[in-house]
Order: C-alpha cells, then sequence, then structure tokens
C-alpha cells in the first residue's frame, strides 16, 4: 500500500483471565500469534493464568506475565485492553491513559 511503513510496534494485549481456551483466551493467543507474525512486539498480561495457557504463550515466543508492573519500564504504542478492570490497571501501573 502506498504511504505504508514497516514499523514493528509494541502492542501490550491484555485478558482478565486466560485460565482455559475459551472465548477471549483463544481470541487472546491468536491475536497476539498474528500480530507477532506481521513482525510486531507482542507482550500480554492477566491476573489470571493458567499454565496451559501460558505454555502456548511461551511456545509461540510471547511474553506472558500475571503481574503487569514487569512491564513498566516498556514504552508501549498499543494497549489492546479486554475488560474494563484491566483498563484501570494499565491507567493506574503504566499511566497509559485510554
Amino acid at each position: 500500500m502506498a504511504g505504508q511503513t514497516n514499523k514493528s510496534l509494541k502492542i501490550l494485549i491484555t485478558n482478565h483471565h486466560l485460565l482455559k481456551f475459551q472465548g477471549t483466551e483463544v481470541y487472546t493467543l491468536l491475536l497476539s500469534t498474528m500480530l507477532k507474525n506481521l513482525g510486531h512486539q507482542i507482550f500480554v498480561y492477566s491476573k489470571y493464568l493458567g499454565n496451559d495457557v501460558k505454555i502456548k504463550f511461551d511456545e509461540a515466543g510471547i511474553p506472558i506475565v500475571e503481574d503487569l508492573e514487569s512491564y513498566q519500564d516498556i514504552e508501549f504504542d498499543i494497549a489492546y485492553i479486554h475488560h474494563n478492570i484491566n483498563a484501570i490497571e494499565v491507567r493506574n501501573i503504566l499511566n497509559i491513559y485510554l
């Protein structure tokens, strides 16, 4: 496309819980993987993380944490946030205003 750049973005993706492979858990994994395959740097946060789901993110080479403060030193270009409690956490902990 004309005018398109190939800039790699640092993208934070959050989901309230990633315990099992259902609904938004599957969507979060697929979205993260697709964006990573497009060359973006993906970082995932969920306060409630299941081991089986974590393994899939690890296999995809996508960092995932249960402690949002782990990402405090990263300057994100985009934050894609599921669920309002995560929006409040991102705003308060990372000082990203939505």
